[in-house]
């Protein structure tokens, strides 16, 4: 998506966006699903960088609960 409206403002020469951002979320859409964006947090702690980690069992995430039969 991000690369297709940097190709939109282009071919309608808008002057919004130039560039696609440098940090792209990322999803993997299985059961369950998986997404990260950024550093992981090897990568970080290298750099010095400071990072949050989250992390759910699929018991807690709300649509394993809901779907539950």
């Amino acid at each position: 998506m991000e690369q297709a409206r940097v190709a939109m403002v282009h071919a309608f020469n808008l002057k919004y966006k130039t560039r696609v951002a440098s940090i792209l979320p990322y999803a993997i859409y299985t059961i369950p699903e998986v997404a990260t964006v950024g550093l992981n947090e090897r990568t970080a702690a290298k750099l010095g960088r400071r990072c949050a980690v989250g992390a759910r069992t699929i018991a807690q995430r709300a649509r394993a609960r809901s779907s539950a039969t």
